[in-house]
């Protein structure tokens, strides 16, 4: 691949995950408002949108992942950086656990091993100090909105 066309290509992938963050973000707000209760179709509704997302994060994720080896060229671009993407995406879907109201937790689950394995290779690039920090912050942050 030529390094016009991967920088195009990551600049794709990025946008697309930002908006399907923004997705669940919205997601998780509704849930911690108390705009979702339970036993309702709002409910049932909310599941399958939560649980659509969660699965195109995490198809996104793999793709990337699996897209490259040698310099990881698109996958810092989408995920390294100051590794805010993959931080608030670990957050949302931890979120979304402890909440509880998913009943389809085998795809947040999926993305959460996803989201470990993007970790994983930020980690091997030598950014797990820049990752460590923003998680932290992250998930306190989610918490203090949402919970």
């Amino acid at each position: 691949m030529q390094p016009k066309t991967k920088a195009f290509r990551a600049a794709g992938e990025a946008e697309a995950f930002d908006g399907i963050l923004v997705k669940l973000e919205l997601a998780l707000s509704k849930a911690g408002a108390g705009g979702v209760e339970l036993g309702t179709v709002r409910l049932q509704r909310w599941e399958l949108d939560v649980a659509a997302h969660m699965e195109a994060a995490r198809s996104l994720m793999m793709a990337v992942l699996q897209s490259e080896n040698e310099h990881r060229t698109v996958l810092q671009h989408v995920f390294g950086g100051d590794c805010l993407r993959i931080s608030r995406a670990r957050a949302v879907v931890e979120s979304t656990l402890q909440l509880g109201l998913c009943s389809r937790q085998g795809r947040a689950t999926d993305c959460l091993r996803a989201c470990e394995s993007v970790e994983q290779v930020l980690g091997d690039l030598g950014l797990g100090f820049s990752l460590r920090s923003v998680l932290q912050g992250s998930s306190v942050s989610l918490q203090r909105r949402f919970t």
